[in-house]
């Protein structure tokens, strides 16, 4: 996952998942990794409310859900709920756009998840 502010250097994190959520879908992980580093970003200050984040991923099923605002999938469920919720509380407006994978590779981002 990257992240960028305007005029800022491009942040990544990458690393391994424990063992719970190494069982869990590939969905899962990749949204929890954003939905966690947008958390991470509102509570240690650096976000102010009103932000508009664009969220680029490759995963059409995580981008799915947080447009329908649900999935059957109750963990998925879950992270686009706190993704909701921090809307709400921080006055945030989230877009969550698919980009096909290939796109991701060319651009150097997909690379980052395997360290």
């Amino acid at each position: 996952m990257s992240f960028w502010r305007k005029n800022e250097r491009v942040e990544y994190n990458f690393g391994v998942w424990d063992e719970e959520a190494s069982g869990k879908s590939s969905n899962f992980r990749e949204l929890l990794n954003l939905v966690n580093k947008i958390e991470a970003e509102v509570l240690a200050g650096r976000m102010d409310d009103g932000v508009e984040l664009f969220l680029f991923t490759d995963n059409w099923v995580a981008e799915s859900a947080f447009h329908s605002g649900t999935s059957k999938s109750r963990t998925l469920f879950d992270l686009v709920f706190r993704l909701r919720k921090l809307e709400m509380h921080h006055n945030l407006f989230v877009h969550v756009v698919w980009v096909a994978g290939t796109r991701m590779i060319a651009q150097g981002t997909d690379g980052l998840s395997r360290g």
